[in-house]
This record gives C-alpha cells, sequence and structure tokens, in this order.
C-alpha cells in the first residue's frame, strides 16, 4: 500500500493557521459532517466545560484519566493542559531549588559556574 500526498488539501489546511492542540481538535469536530453526528449521537463538550469539569476533578498526576468516547479528544487535551498548568517537571523544580539555595546562600551566578567548572575536571 502507498501513500501520496494530497497537495490540494495540505495547502488548505496550512491556510488555517493551526498553532496548538486545541485549535487542532476544534478543527476535527468540523470534520465530521452534521448528519453523522445526529445519526451517531455525536455531541462535542465545549471547551468551556471541559476545563471547568477538569479544574473542578482536580486530577493528580499519579491518577488514572480515561476518556473512553473521546470524539476528537476534548478531555485528553484538557487533561494535558491542566497538567502543564499545574505541574513543575524535574528540570524546573532542579532550577527552582538552585535558585533557592543561592539565595539562601547568597551564591552569584559567577560563584555557582566556578563551582559546576571545579566538579566537572
Amino acid at each position: 500500500m502507498s501513500f501520496s500526498i494530497n497537495n490540494n488539501l495540505l495547502e488548505q489546511v496550512s491556510k488555517l493557521n493551526i498553532d496548538s492542540i486545541k485549535i487542532l481538535e476544534n478543527y476535527l469536530e468540523l470534520l465530521i459532517p452534521s448528519n453523522d453526528k445526529k445519526l451517531n449521537g455525536a455531541f462535542f463538550t465545549p471547551i468551556t466545560i471541559v476545563d471547568f469539569i477538569i479544574d473542578e476533578v482536580s486530577p493528580q498526576v499519579s491518577d488514572r484519566c480515561v476518556d473512553p468516547s473521546c470524539g476528537s479528544g476534548a478531555f485528553l487535551i484538557g487533561l494535558v493542559d491542566y497538567f502543564k498548568k499545574n505541574t513543575i517537571s524535574p528540570l524546573q523544580q532542579l532550577y527552582k531549588r538552585i535558585y533557592m539555595a543561592m539565595t539562601y546562600y547568597r551564591i552569584t551566578s559567577k560563584e555557582l559556574k566556578f563551582c559546576y567548572h571545579c566538579m566537572d575536571l
């Protein structure tokens, strides 16, 4: 089986200015014809409702998050955004700890670089 690029479709999609996954999710909803939505009982939850529900549930990183009828993925995309806003990455945690130590011990960035180079030997 071989695939080929539909240049017309590629040109049309590139005009959409999709700069986030949430905008892509909105366009994915538009791909499903209205009569198919009615026939299959498809319903798309507005982003404001998705965000409200996720904020009310306040999921933790250790929680299991399931969206069995995900459609265009509004809840899963909403969860990704929620965790991006409400969790700190390990690298951010490290930066925060270094900054707190530098502030507490009044270490300058020049002194920190010197310590790093000494350890690197």
